[in-house]
Protein backbone atom coordinates (compact mmCIF):
# COMPACT_ATOMS: atom_id res chain seq x y z
CA UNK A 1 0.00 0.00 0.00
CA UNK A 2 2.69 2.79 0.81
CA UNK A 3 4.50 2.11 -2.59
CA UNK A 4 1.50 2.17 -4.66
CA UNK A 5 1.81 4.79 -7.50
CA UNK A 6 -1.98 5.91 -6.47
CA UNK A 7 0.15 6.50 -2.59
CA UNK A 8 -0.71 9.37 -0.44
CA UNK A 9 -0.23 10.45 3.03
CA UNK A 10 -4.02 9.57 4.01
CA UNK A 11 -3.38 5.69 2.70
CA UNK A 12 -0.02 5.99 4.30
CA UNK A 13 -1.50 6.30 7.32
CA UNK A 14 -4.59 4.33 6.81
CA UNK A 15 -1.87 1.52 6.36
CA UNK A 16 0.07 2.24 9.18
CA UNK A 17 -2.86 2.08 11.40
CA UNK A 18 -4.16 -1.18 10.10
CA UNK A 19 -0.40 -2.87 10.32
CA UNK A 20 -0.42 -0.96 13.87
CA UNK A 21 -3.90 -2.40 15.20
CA UNK A 22 -2.97 -5.96 13.98
CA UNK A 23 0.00 -6.01 16.22
CA UNK A 24 -1.81 -5.02 18.56
CA UNK A 25 -4.37 -7.81 18.16
CA UNK A 26 -1.60 -10.40 18.39
CA UNK A 27 -0.45 -9.38 21.77
CA UNK A 28 2.55 -11.48 21.91
CA UNK A 29 6.01 -10.55 23.46
CA UNK A 30 7.48 -10.27 20.16
CA UNK A 31 4.45 -8.44 18.53
CA UNK A 32 4.52 -6.22 21.15
CA UNK A 33 8.26 -5.07 20.77
CA UNK A 34 7.65 -4.60 16.84
CA UNK A 35 4.54 -2.48 17.26
CA UNK A 36 6.85 -0.48 20.15
CA UNK A 37 9.94 -0.36 17.47
CA UNK A 38 7.42 0.13 14.62
CA UNK A 39 5.57 3.49 16.36
CA UNK A 40 9.22 4.26 17.24
CA UNK A 41 10.77 4.53 13.87
CA UNK A 42 7.33 6.15 12.38
CA UNK A 43 7.23 9.13 14.70
CA UNK A 44 10.76 10.11 13.78
CA UNK A 45 9.92 10.36 9.83
CA UNK A 46 6.51 11.20 10.21
CA UNK A 47 5.44 14.84 9.76
CA UNK A 48 2.65 14.70 12.19
CA UNK A 49 1.23 18.09 11.95
CA UNK A 50 1.26 17.64 8.39
CA UNK A 51 -0.87 14.27 8.42
CA UNK A 52 -3.37 15.82 11.05
CA UNK A 53 -3.78 18.70 8.54
CA UNK A 54 -4.78 15.93 5.86
CA UNK A 55 -6.98 13.81 7.74
CA UNK A 56 -9.01 16.68 8.90
CA UNK A 57 -9.00 18.41 5.24
CA UNK A 58 -10.57 14.66 4.92
CA UNK A 59 -13.04 14.78 7.61
CA UNK A 60 -13.14 17.55 10.02
CA UNK A 61 -14.23 15.32 12.71
CA UNK A 62 -10.51 14.05 13.31
CA UNK A 63 -10.00 17.92 14.70
CA UNK A 64 -12.74 16.73 17.49
CA UNK A 65 -10.10 13.71 18.49
CA UNK A 66 -7.11 14.90 21.66
CA UNK A 67 -4.74 11.88 19.63
CA UNK A 68 -4.11 10.46 16.61
CA UNK A 69 -3.71 6.33 16.20
CA UNK A 70 0.24 6.50 17.37
CA UNK A 71 -1.19 8.33 20.32
CA UNK A 72 0.25 11.69 19.16
CA UNK A 73 -1.44 14.79 20.23
CA UNK A 74 -3.94 16.74 17.78
CA UNK A 75 -3.08 20.92 17.99
CA UNK A 76 -5.42 22.26 15.87
CA UNK A 77 -3.48 25.77 16.72
CA UNK A 78 -0.75 23.95 14.64
CA UNK A 79 -3.07 22.76 11.93
CA UNK A 80 -3.72 26.39 11.63
CA UNK A 81 -0.23 27.62 11.36
CA UNK A 82 0.51 24.81 8.85
CA UNK A 83 -2.21 25.43 7.11
CA UNK A 84 -1.96 29.37 6.65
CA UNK A 85 2.01 28.62 5.97
CA UNK A 86 0.96 26.27 2.91
CA UNK A 87 -1.28 28.67 1.61
CA UNK A 88 1.25 31.63 1.52
CA UNK A 89 3.44 29.40 0.32
CA UNK A 90 1.51 27.74 -2.34
CA UNK A 91 -0.63 30.08 -3.72
CA UNK A 92 0.67 33.55 -2.75
CA UNK A 93 4.05 33.97 -4.19
CA UNK A 94 5.44 37.63 -3.69
CA UNK A 95 5.46 39.42 -7.06
CA UNK A 96 3.68 36.77 -9.16
CA UNK A 97 0.03 37.46 -8.29
CA UNK A 98 -2.06 40.79 -6.73
CA UNK A 99 -4.35 39.34 -3.98
CA UNK A 100 -8.06 40.63 -3.59
CA UNK A 101 -10.38 39.76 -0.94
CA UNK A 102 -14.03 39.08 -1.69
CA UNK A 103 -16.65 36.91 0.86
CA UNK A 104 -13.52 36.10 2.96
CA UNK A 105 -11.87 33.77 0.14
CA UNK A 106 -8.64 34.95 -1.62
CA UNK A 107 -8.46 35.50 -5.20
CA UNK A 108 -5.32 35.22 -7.31
CA UNK A 109 -5.79 37.37 -10.49
CA UNK A 110 -2.74 38.54 -12.74
CA UNK A 111 -0.46 40.83 -11.81
CA UNK A 112 -1.25 44.48 -13.23
CA UNK A 113 1.50 46.39 -15.56
CA UNK A 114 2.79 49.41 -13.47
CA UNK A 115 4.25 50.31 -17.01
CA UNK A 116 0.53 51.01 -17.74
CA UNK A 117 0.11 53.76 -14.83
CA UNK A 118 2.89 55.91 -16.53
CA UNK A 119 1.51 57.83 -19.19
CA UNK A 120 4.14 59.93 -20.64
CA UNK A 121 7.98 58.62 -18.84
CA UNK A 122 9.58 60.38 -21.62
CA UNK A 123 8.14 64.17 -20.38
CA UNK A 124 9.20 63.08 -16.75
CA UNK A 125 12.57 64.05 -14.94
CA UNK A 126 14.81 61.37 -13.20
CA UNK A 127 13.38 62.23 -9.91
CA UNK A 128 9.93 62.34 -11.18
CA UNK A 129 10.72 59.27 -12.62
CA UNK A 130 12.43 57.50 -9.24
CA UNK A 131 9.08 58.92 -7.27
CA UNK A 132 6.80 57.25 -9.20
CA UNK A 133 8.36 53.90 -9.64
CA UNK A 134 8.62 54.36 -5.81
CA UNK A 135 5.17 55.00 -5.35
CA UNK A 136 4.07 51.66 -7.68
CA UNK A 137 6.46 49.25 -5.81
CA UNK A 138 4.69 51.10 -2.31
CA UNK A 139 1.05 50.15 -3.72
CA UNK A 140 1.71 46.92 -5.14
CA UNK A 141 3.87 45.86 -1.25
CA UNK A 142 1.01 46.80 0.12
CA UNK A 143 -1.90 45.48 -1.69
CA UNK A 144 -0.97 42.44 -3.12
CA UNK A 145 -0.48 40.25 -0.02
CA UNK A 146 -3.16 40.05 2.90
CA UNK A 147 -1.03 40.12 6.16
CA UNK A 148 -0.54 36.83 7.98
CA UNK A 149 -3.08 37.75 11.14
CA UNK A 150 -5.67 38.55 8.06
CA UNK A 151 -5.02 35.18 5.80
CA UNK A 152 -4.92 33.26 9.70
CA UNK A 153 -8.69 34.88 10.08
CA UNK A 154 -9.71 33.71 6.75
CA UNK A 155 -8.53 29.91 7.18
CA UNK A 156 -10.13 30.07 10.42
CA UNK A 157 -13.67 31.28 9.11
CA UNK A 158 -13.17 28.51 6.16
CA UNK A 159 -12.68 26.29 8.58
CA UNK A 160 -15.26 26.98 10.72
CA UNK A 161 -17.60 26.84 7.93
CA UNK A 162 -15.95 23.40 6.66
CA UNK A 163 -17.02 21.84 10.23
CA UNK A 164 -20.43 23.11 10.36
CA UNK A 165 -20.76 22.35 6.24
CA UNK A 166 -18.81 19.22 5.62
CA UNK A 167 -18.56 20.81 1.91
CA UNK A 168 -14.63 22.31 1.59
CA UNK A 169 -14.30 25.82 0.63
CA UNK A 170 -12.06 27.56 -2.08
CA UNK A 171 -9.05 27.89 -0.49
CA UNK A 172 -8.51 24.65 1.51
CA UNK A 173 -9.86 22.64 -0.85
CA UNK A 174 -7.09 23.86 -3.20
CA UNK A 175 -5.08 23.04 -0.18
CA UNK A 176 -6.07 19.42 -0.32
CA UNK A 177 -5.57 18.99 -4.05
CA UNK A 178 -2.01 20.06 -3.52
CA UNK A 179 -1.04 17.84 0.07
CA UNK A 180 -2.60 14.87 -2.26
CA UNK A 181 0.51 14.99 -4.62
CA UNK A 182 2.85 14.18 -1.90
CA UNK A 183 4.06 10.76 -2.09
CA UNK A 184 4.77 8.91 1.13
CA UNK A 185 7.98 6.98 0.16
CA UNK A 186 10.41 7.32 -2.20
CA UNK A 187 9.60 4.09 -4.19
CA UNK A 188 8.23 6.12 -7.40
CA UNK A 189 11.60 8.33 -7.59
CA UNK A 190 13.41 4.45 -7.43
CA UNK A 191 11.16 2.97 -10.41
CA UNK A 192 12.41 6.18 -12.26
CA UNK A 193 16.17 4.94 -11.94
CA UNK A 194 15.13 1.49 -12.45
CA UNK A 195 13.31 2.40 -15.44
CA UNK A 196 16.29 4.10 -16.62
CA UNK A 197 18.74 0.64 -16.02
CA UNK A 198 16.69 -0.74 -18.87
CA UNK A 199 17.63 2.55 -21.74
CA UNK A 200 21.11 3.04 -20.30
CA UNK A 201 22.62 -0.03 -21.46
CA UNK A 202 26.57 -0.30 -22.67
CA UNK A 203 25.27 -0.17 -26.30
CA UNK A 204 23.44 3.13 -25.36
CA UNK A 205 25.92 4.71 -23.18
CA UNK A 206 26.47 7.84 -25.29
CA UNK A 207 22.43 8.92 -24.79
CA UNK A 208 22.60 12.18 -23.00
CA UNK A 209 19.59 13.20 -20.28
CA UNK A 210 17.07 14.93 -22.01
CA UNK A 211 16.86 11.65 -24.03
CA UNK A 212 16.76 9.34 -21.60
CA UNK A 213 13.80 12.00 -19.62
CA UNK A 214 11.56 12.20 -23.01
CA UNK A 215 12.22 8.28 -23.31
CA UNK A 216 11.20 7.42 -19.14
CA UNK A 217 8.49 10.14 -19.38
CA UNK A 218 6.54 8.31 -22.98
CA UNK A 219 7.51 4.64 -20.81
CA UNK A 220 5.37 5.73 -18.64
CA UNK A 221 2.63 8.03 -20.78
CA UNK A 222 1.70 4.41 -22.51
CA UNK A 223 2.10 2.40 -19.40
CA UNK A 224 -0.73 4.35 -17.78
CA UNK A 225 -2.52 4.92 -21.27
CA UNK A 226 -2.75 0.93 -21.57
CA UNK A 227 -3.79 0.49 -18.12
CA UNK A 228 -6.93 3.09 -18.53
CA UNK A 229 -8.04 0.99 -21.53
Amino acid sequence: MLCKESANLISAENAITFVNDELAKLDTPIANALKERFEERIIQRRNNVLVHLMMYLENPKFIDKKKDSLQVKIEKNKIVKLAVSLIQKLFMEEGDFEMTKEEGEIIIVEEKDSKAEVTDSKSLSLDEKFATFLKTKENFMSDSEPSIDHLEKIVKREMALFEASKSLPKNLSNLKKSLHSIKPTSVESERAFSAMNAFATKIRSRLNDDTMDAMIFLRQYYKNKAKNK
